[in-house]
């Protein structure tokens, strides 16, 4: 159920209120201009937050100067707040398999990014966490038609992360698990 909406500066809706999985989470939704679910953001669209084993609910939701969405409400009686930086965990992958793939993935903390018919170009690889924190950053020319860069992110924490990586104007993003 939704309670507050907030727009973006990119026209993106931000709705915010409760989920109920059993007990009520807090719950946030984003919406393309268009109106439909952005795949993008969360889940389908969709992001809870869970306080504990109490009933949790947005009630109201804010979109910071430098885009983070502020949400305030309250969690088994008691005032809540949570801040979200760039909320991308749920990434469309379509149709970019064929110019680039991560693998494995389900990795150790090392992986390998394969570019295919990029030549010629300069590719930035980033790994960000689930709050949208850089935890990689490189720069990398790719000289040949199947070109392979490994990654080493060393021991990172174990969980899901997203894998940016911008060639020229286009940006591409993969989620990554890391597990030990």
């Amino acid at each position: 159920m939704g309670y507050s909406v907030a727009l973006q500066t990119d026209g993106k809706i931000i709705v915010a209120g409760r989920s109920n999985n059993g007990l009520d989470d807090f719950g946030l939704c984003r919406y393309n201009t268009n109106g439909t679910l952005d795949n993008t953001f969360g889940t389908g669209g969709k992001l809870t937050t869970d306080f504990g084993n109490s009933s949790d609910e947005g009630r109201s939701v804010a979109i910071q100067s430098d885009g983070k969405i502020v949400v305030t409400g309250g969690s088994n009686g008691d005032f809540a707040l949570a801040c979200y930086n760039n909320v991308v965990t749920g990434i469309e992958e379509t149709a970019i398999d064929e110019l680039i793939n991560i693998y494995p993935n389900l990795s150790t903390g090392t992986f390998t990014v394969k570019f295919t018919a990029l030549k010629g170009n300069e590719a930035e690889i980033k790994v960000l966490n689930v709050i949208g924190e850089t935890v990689y950053y490189k720069k990398a020319g790719i000289t040949q038609e199947h070109e392979l860069k490994e990654i080493d992110l060393g021991k990172i924490t174990t969980g899901i992360y997203i894998v940016q990586v911008k060639v020229g104007e286009k940006q591409f993003y993969k989620k990554l698990m890391i597990d030990y």
